[in-house]
């Protein structure tokens, strides 16, 4: 995942189903691959940036490098979307040890680039492809925990572009400090990486197999921002485990602070339920409380709750904060098929807090100034996002 930079205003959640980029079909030629005992990165590289040059006429310094699904993400920029960026795809999930070339001197599949530049008007950066005329060397050191070293020397006259330097790719969107994880990183690889430490170490008969409905929820500087990951494992005897973890982040950093049971949601049972900010976005957490346990409640009353592979559930509350319409969405997995699961309810601020009113259609919310239920969009069938 590109790095995940989080606003500090109000509650944030944030919700990766996973995405992929399609690397360009066609148009493949050969290119040199090789594997030595002695890369060209020196094993003890130190896990700093040093790979600067130009992206398409602009000054490139490099602020994370990220090795993920056989490709390299050099980028420059601490927001959700870089602000300058070459993705070298090598068709290779295995790196470690290996160089690869171009022009080619070799059979094998040619590395294929693409230049990100976001203008100063853009919120996300236009792609160049390129997938000839361009000269590289990429080397690898052998792969590590976190990742592993890399040294480029890329040259793409075409589109003014030469970087060079070496520096260490992590594996995922994470950071490395001294050769450790930083847990101080708000990032989702940050917590998957922690949720399976922590399985490894308290449940050693569990194989991980998979994680899901990892989310991040920045609730502003004066207080800590919480999170979630949920693990698919396997037993010795191949049953399947589900784990829901929670944490925390606080001057130490992340912490897993609490298991949730296999029938609760975690937005359910939230760790943070008071926060600093106006009204609604006071009232917004609270409101979420409600919402969340009405869906858990749903799930359980219809016996979904052990299909359940990620949920969300947001609010829309009124001017005064007086009234709520809020959505619960859950990702149903059941074998090789999916679905999305959806409630909507009606909430009332009431003098004792927050309370269930009614069930309502998809696309009902609540009026802004006064109330009343109007009609809004259908929540898209291409996500399952509340």
């Amino acid at each position: 995942m590109p790095h995940l930079k989080l606003p500090a205003i109000g509650l944030i959640s944030v919700f990766i189903l996973g995405c992929s980029a399609e690397v360009e079909s066609g148009n493949f030629s050969t290119a040199q691959t090789s594997s030595s005992s002695e890369p060209t990165v020196s094993l003890d590289q130190k896990h700093g940036a040093q790979i600067t040059g130009k992206i398409r006429g602009a000054e490139f310094n490099l602020d994370q490098a990220i090795m993920s699904a056989g490709t390299l993400e050099l980028r420059q920029g601490e927001e959700f979307f870089p602000d300058l960026a070459v993705e070298v795809v090598i068709f290779d999930d295995t790196p470690g040890g290996k160089t690869f070339t171009m022009p080619p001197a070799g059979q094998g599949i040619s590395p294929q680039l693409r230049l990100k530049q976001k203008a100063e008007d853009q919120n996300v950066p236009d792609t160049e492809m390129v997938l000839q005329d361009y000269q590289l060397e990429l080397s690898f050191g052998q792969g590590q925990e976190l990742g592993l070293p890399v040294s480029i020397h890329l040259v793409v006259d075409q589109f003014e572009t030469s970087l060079v330097g070496e520096g260490f790719a992590t594996y995922g969107d994470i950071k490395v400090v001294d050769g450790a994880l930083d847990t101080h990183y708000e990032s989702l690889d940050t917590l998957k990486i922690l949720a399976r430490r922590h399985v490894s170490a308290g449940y050693p008969n569990l194989h991980v197999v998979k994680d899901f409905g990892t989310t991040i929820n920045v609730h502003g500087e004066s207080t800590p921002s919480t999170g979630f990951v949920g693990l698919e494992a396997r037993d010795s005897n191949g049953e399947i485990a589900i784990l829901k973890l929670q944490f925390r982040k606080d001057s130490s950093g992340w912490e897993m602070i609490n298991h949730l049971d296999s029938d609760q949601i975690h937005q359910a049972h939230q760790m943070i339920t008071d926060i600093e900010g106006g009204i609604r976005t006071v009232e917004g957490v609270r409101a979420r409380l409600v919402a969340g346990k009405a869906f858990e409640a749903a799930l359980n009353a219809e016996e979904l709750i052990s299909q359940v592979r990620g949920t969300s559930v947001d609010c829309y509350l009124t001017e005064s904060a007086d009234k709520a319409s809020c959505g619960g969405a859950a990702n149903l997995v059941d074998g090789d098929s999916s679905e999305c699961y959806r409630r909507f309810y009606l909430l009332e601020n009431t003098p004792s807090g927050w309370q269930f009113q009614s069930e309502l259609d998809p696309g009902q919310k609540v009026d802004y100034k006064s109330g009343e239920i109007v009609e809004g969009r259908i929540p898209s069938k291409y996500s399952c996002l509340a």
